[in-house]
């Protein structure tokens, strides 16, 4: 039925010369399904509600008013209630713009050839947009709700008047304005809510790791020698990157902000130290390459004399150096 009656409009618009015809214009839209796993999909369905609502209410109309859909009737009529309320155009809209604002996030990480580094970019830019929204996206987001609903004949209240609860009994609701209502209780909470769990799953700590373990696995191709360059060998590398984050995030005795430092430059001189002509070395050594060049500036002020006199003092020598 919503196929059927968004081309009856399609041919009613083109006939009155609102919209142009051509190749890749005006194609058929459903409501689709929401997946489990692909939060795409919930992007999708609320992007098609929000292109379709005019397509909705003439179904739910048309469904209410004949008598062949006795069945469906009362249900068409309760979905009618709600689509035509300020708080559902408020709502759907506000999942539009978060589910917009986390889509590049969500389909960087449902990727298989992940860029872990590129992930962690999306992450970082994700909680900038949303607080921005949160800071200064009201006035703009209220507009865009307001338009709508003049569009469609929809009454939007003023956010000075006290809220009242749509088909709900007021005792549940505590009194107070609609601007606290719909900004606070709805915006902010929502918003709070997708920080929150942003950072839990993504904090400084954790995108650290994740991003020095990028940074190891991207190291070891250069050592064919020591990490063949087959699936299984680097499989079982990022098996071992990633019990060693669990642990190291486990470990009370670290101290993720100062850790977090010297483990990326760490990461980044061992390309210095350990180069073609120094494949070879072994890990002790590499250990003592890596102090020296890591604390370059405190090795300057030693002398080269006091590196001939310790060295010269761990074991008997045939001639002084």
């Amino acid at each position: 039925m919503i196929i059927e009656t968004q081309s009856q409009e399609v041919l009613e618009t083109l006939d009155l010369g609102d919209i142009e015809s051509g190749q890749g214009l005006n194609q058929e839209m459903g409501l689709g399904r929401p997946g489990d796993t692909r939060w795409g999909s919930h992007y999708n369905i609320v992007a098609n509600v929000t292109s379709l609502y005019s397509t909705i209410v003439k179904v739910l109309e048309k469904i209410g008013a004949n008598n062949i859909y006795k069945e469906d009737r009362v249900k068409a009529i309760t979905i009618m209630d709600t689509f035509e309320s300020f708080e559902f155009i408020f709502m759907i809209h506000l999942m539009f713009e978060i589910f917009g604002i986390t889509d590049k996030l969500c389909q960087a990480l449902q990727r298989r050839d992940q860029d872990i580094v590129n992930a962690m970019s999306f992450v970082t830019l994700t909680k900038e947009r949303l607080q921005k929204m949160r800071e200064h996206g009201w006035d703009d987001f209220l507009d865009l709700v307001t338009c709508f609903c003049v569009q469609h004949n929809i009454d939007v209240p003023s956010m000075s008047d006290l809220y009242v609860p749509r088909g709900r009994s007021k005792r549940f609701f505590a009194k107070g304005q609609n601007l606290h209502r719909f900004r606070i209780e709805m915006i902010f909470s929502v918003i709070d809510l997708q920080l929150q769990e942003l950072n839990n799953r993504f904090d400084e700590a954790n995108m650290e790791l994740l991003i020095c373990m990028k940074r190891l696995m991207r190291l070891a191709e250069f050592y064919p020698k020591e990490f063949p360059s087959n699936d299984m060998t680097m499989t079982a590398l990022r098996h071992e990157f990633e019990f060693f984050i669990d642990d190291m995030r486990k470990d009370e005795s670290i101290n993720p902000s100062g850790g977090n430092c010297n483990c990326g430059k760490m990461f980044s001189s061992m390309t210095y130290v350990k180069n073609k002509l120094r494949n070879s070395m072994g890990d002790q050594l590499m250990n003592d390459c890596l102090v020296i060049f890591l604390e370059r500036d405190l090795f300057a002020n030693v002398s080269d004399n006091d590196v001939l006199k310790r060295f010269q003092s761990m074991k008997t020598r045939r001639m002084l150096l």
